[in-house]
Order: structure tokens, then sequence, then C-alpha cells
């Protein structure tokens, strides 16, 4: 349960945020899709970064090793608009660079931008995997 919010009382106009690391409990797990659930004011961004893996290990590093094959992408704040992940681009999928298919551990890195503006809040993040 968290709750990231910019401009909450100051002058940021960003943040990161990086989640800890997720295991589906199965290595030939897939993940589908990305999506988030909040307030987006006019004139603010919110991106994302998923980083994949076999073993813990390999996510547990400094974030610019462990997202450096992964592109930013955006995201809806609507469940219904989630993003559909993938590392070869095809007809409505976003190219993330991670390895979307047999993984047993995600983490995923947001990035919000308020250019003067407050309001932005993430509420939930969802990823969808099937196994």
């Amino acid at each position: 349960n968290y709750k990231t919010q910019t401009g909450a009382g100051a002058s940021e106009t960003s943040a990161e945020f990086t989640s800890s690391i997720f295991d589906i409990g199965t290595s030939s797990g897939l993940f589908n899709t990305l999506t988030w659930k909040g307030t987006q004011p006019a004139g603010t961004s919110v991106k994302f970064q998923i980083a994949t893996a076999t073993s813990t290990s390999a996510l547990a590093g400094a974030t610019s090793t462990v997202f450096a094959a992964s592109t930013w992408f955006d995201v809806s704040p609507s469940p219904a608009s989630p993003v559909k992940l993938s590392k070869n681009p095809a007809s409505g999928y976003v190219a993330t660079g991670a390895l979307v298919e047999n993984r047993r551990y995600i983490r995923y890195r947001a990035a919000l931008s308020t250019e003067g503006t407050s309001g932005l809040q993430i509420d939930d993040i969802i990823i969808n995997w099937s196994p």
C-alpha cells in the first residue's frame, strides 16, 4: 500500500519511485500489462520502466544497472487503458526493452513530472501476468 504524490506542499516538479521486487511464483510467467490508478491533472506526466529477471539478485543492484535495458513508456491512469508489455513491438504494444516472458521477478520505476502543477497522485499500480 503505497501512495506517491508530487508537490505535497513543496515546490518539487518531479519525483521517481522504484518498487520492491515482486515474485509471481513461477519461472514460466508472462507479464502482460501495466496500468495505474490515481489523479493526473493537465500539464503532468507519468512514465514507467520495468525490469524482469529469473533471480532476485539480478534486480537488486543500482537502478541505473537494473533498468539499463528498459525504455521509459507512458501509461494512462485508467485500468480500462492498460499498456501491453512486449520486448518486440506489435500493434498496440509498447517496447519495454525488458524481457516479459519466462521471468519470475519484476520491478518497476515510475517517474512523475508536474511542470509546476500540483495534484498528481498514484494510488495503485497494477501489473497483469499469466502463468
